[in-house]
């Protein structure tokens, strides 16, 4: 999948206003587009008339997105969709080297220790 940051339209789009918006960035036809998914959505109040600023990760056929990862590797919002999937911690079969050390005992530090 693909993530296109940076995607602003109007507060009071049309629904079909950003499927076109992801067609016209990405340079492709509509038909190409298999599908998108809301990430994030935002407001841009900067300026006098409001913004709503998405991020959206979006489908397409994986010979067409292995050349449009390419096409734009050098643009800043355009990017492959990051792996955010939840990978359990593995136990060791025998001790470290060396004993790890916890620093802190906030939330993360405790989580740390326990893991």
């Amino acid at each position: 999948m693909i993530r296109i940051t940076e995607l602003k339209l109007p507060l009071d789009h049309d629904e079909n206003a950003l499927p076109a918006l992801i067609v016209k960035t990405l340079g492709i036809a509509s038909a190409e587009l298999m599908g998108h998914t809301i990430y994030k959505r935002s407001y841009d109040a900067r300026m006098k008339k409001l913004l709503l600023v998405y991020i959206a990760d979006i489908e397409v056929d994986p010979a067409l997105e292995s050349v449009l990862l390419k096409q734009f590797e050098a643009h800043p919002h355009i990017r492959p969709t990051p792996d955010q999937d939840y990978y359990p911690v593995v136990q060791l079969n025998t001790p470290p080297a060396l004993r790890p050390v916890v620093v802190g005992f906030g939330p993360c530090g405790i989580f740390a220790a326990l893991l």
